[in-house]
């Protein structure tokens, strides 16, 4: 199918990859926020684990 879309309209060919790559970014960046978000919510539920308990132990370890 991409032979037969450049061999017809070239420009169209190179349109439809820049879309494709332009679409493969948005998919990346979407799992980095993804993995950014989950990070956060990780570091803020043991926060809360230690404020809870009243243990501090990673406090006193510094």
């Amino acid at each position: 199918m991409a032979a037969r879309l450049y061999k017809a309209d070239p420009s169209q060919f190179f349109l439809h990859l820049h879309n494709l790559r332009m679409n493969v970014y948005r998919c990346a960046r979407l799992v980095l926020i993804i993995y950014d978000l989950s990070c956060l919510s990780l570091v803020l539920l043991l926060t809360l684990d230690e404020v809870l308990h009243g243990e501090h132990r990673f406090f006193a370890k510094i």
